[in-house]
């Protein structure tokens, strides 16, 4: 995944440029070059600094999605004892 794919799949989460450049310490303008493809190589420790924030976020949202099927499949289970 390439930079610009990194951006574009932050982006896919709702996360704006701005949020995005805060967290990687990158400018929301720097975020549009890469988004836009303006930027075609980046740095290799800002490419790491996108990386890490899109395994983050992926990591975050699929904790997320485990805890609502858990409680809905717990839900279930508790309306067929009733």
């Amino acid at each position: 995944m390439d930079a610009k794919e990194l951006v574009t799949a932050l982006r896919g989460f709702g996360l704006t440029q701005r949020e995005i450049g805060e967290s990687c310490d990158l400018s929301q303008g720097a975020i549009s070059h890469i988004e836009t493809g303006r930027i075609k190589s980046v740095l290799v420790e800002n490419y790491k600094k996108l990386e890490a924030f899109y395994l983050a976020e992926t990591k975050k949202r699929t904790r997320a999605v485990r805890k609502q099927r858990q409680r809905a499949l717990e839900s279930v289970g508790t309306r067929g004892a009733e």
